[in-house]
């Protein structure tokens, strides 16, 4: 029997436009290859715990317009369990515009619209789903996150987190303790602001997140420098794969997202670490998220 993961967060469309440079104040760039696709760290995440053998139940708000009924008709297509993904009329679905250069870097603006409409009456229905885990991203207001952490705790459900760029908003005292904390680079600089270009600096961060943030491991994503895993008392450090980077947009999600599912089916973080590092590599070297 699979386990089954809820996972709260962003479900929108992402606009990927690849981009040759990117234009001066007061030029116009042309570009080819625009795309609009369903995304949102969410959707990304679900569909990547799916295709590591994990059930997952997304739990998000679209509005009611067309880039909704796309979403809902993606989501039928390839199985996912859409059953609380909420409408409504007072916002339009979230977007993201994602712009990725040639050396596969990616800038990211987002547009959250409906998302933050998500209310902790139907967080609390999403749980009647009988979730084995809860991951939760963090792009949503501090409300929202909040609510669903104290539905997790009262189950007794363990709680993977993935912080996002509303990282610095959060109460993480009020929020209560993670199975794992998985920040990225920017993340951890955004909530620690210290800096990290070594070994030595990064464990000296670790000490301080852990100071910040209640977690049973603290798993830093750094690029193409690897990974970081922590537990509060050891560090170990794995490095990245050698690829060609084409497209770097959602690596993070992908990577949180393998990692929670080879750690829930294995018990095992060291060897979750070493399967979100090779599902990381591969995923830079397609186009879009």
């Amino acid at each position: 029997m699979k386990h089954r993961v809820l996972v709260i967060g962003t479900v929108g469309i992402d606009v990927c436009c690849p981009i040759e440079r990117f234009p001066r104040a007061g030029h116009t760039l042309f570009a080819e290859g625009c795309e609009m696709l369903p995304g949102g760290k969410a959707l990304i995440a679900a569909m990547t715990l799916a295709e590591m053998g994990i059930d997952p139940v997304i739990c998000s708000v679209l509005g009611e317009d067309g880039a909704g009924e796309q979403i809902r008709e993606f989501c039928c297509d390839v199985g996912l369990d859409s059953r609380f993904l909420f409408s409504t009329r007072d916002a339009s679905t979230a977007k993201r515009i994602l712009l990725s250069s040639p050396e596969g870097k990616c800038h990211t603006i987002c547009y959250q619209g409906s998302v933050e409409l998500l209310s902790e009456e139907q967080i609390e229905e999403a749980f009647t789903c009988l979730p084995d885990a809860v991951y939760l991203q963090g792009d949503l207001p501090m409300s929202i996150a909040h609510g669903a952490c104290l539905h997790a705790r009262a189950h007794g459900i363990p709680i993977f987190m993935d912080p996002g760029p509303r990282c610095r908003e959060y109460d993480y005292e009020a929020l209560g303790r993670f199975e794992i904390f998985t920040p990225s680079e920017d993340e951890m600089e955004q909530l620690i602001l210290l800096p990290m270009s070594n070994q030595e600096e990064i464990m000296r961060v670790c000490l301080h997140l852990a100071a910040k943030v209640d977690a049973r491991f603290y798993l830093l994503k750094l690029g193409s420098r690897g990974a970081m895993l922590y537990d509060g008392t050891y560090y170990r450090f794995s490095t990245a794969y050698d690829v060609e980077e084409v497209d770097t947009s959602g690596v993070g999600d992908v990577h949180s997202a393998i990692l929670v599912a080879e750690y829930i089916k294995s018990g095992d973080i060291r060897r979750a670490m070493e399967y979100a590092n090779a599902g990381a590599a591969l995923s830079v070297t397609k186009r879009g998220s």
